[in-house]
């Protein structure tokens, strides 16, 4: 979770909205959590894929 305080004090081009800095931390906190969940994605695709497979060819690697 993201969060951000910013006084509105002035309501100038610079204070309002997010600064670059909260757009940083933003984008950061995004980033860890579609990776996350696009690992969890792939994990189990393979997983389900795998079972599927002859058992020679389990590992990954090409029994040719």
């Amino acid at each position: 979770m993201c969060e951000f305080a910013r006084p509105m004090t002035d309501f100038g081009a610079e204070t309002i909205g997010l600064s670059l800095e909260d757009g940083k931390s933003l984008l950061h906190t995004v980033q860890q959590h579609v990776v996350a969940a696009q690992t969890w994605e792939m994990a189990e695709l393979s997983i389900e894929l795998k079972m599927y497979l002859p058992r020679g060819e389990r590992s990954g690697r090409s029994s040719r």
